[in-house]
């Protein structure tokens, strides 16, 4: 799972090409990483109001997704660190 400072400077990336259009979020296997960022981004632009939200929202969005217990911690950890 990515760092907090990772996530952080992602969620950043995201905003400032958003703002051009689609932004395409990858890992390369394409296996909890990217969900864990895009977890991360959905709490840092309030479109989930808890981790638990967001990665609901995340397995509604792709019920095939995978989310290993740690990048399911790492949304956890950034949602705690965001505010602090």
């Amino acid at each position: 799972a990515p760092a907090m400072e990772q996530l952080e400077k992602t969620v950043d990336f995201i905003r400032t090409h958003a703002e051009n259009g689609v932004v395409y979020i990858h890992c390369k296997i394409g296996y909890s990483r990217s969900a864990s960022v895009v977890g991360a981004y959905l709490l840092a632009e309030n479109l989930a109001d808890s981790p638990e939200a967001a990665i609901q929202h995340l397995r509604t969005i792709r019920p095939s997704i995978v989310i290993r217990p740690e990048a399911e911690q790492a949304i956890f950890e950034y949602d705690s660190y965001r505010k602090n």
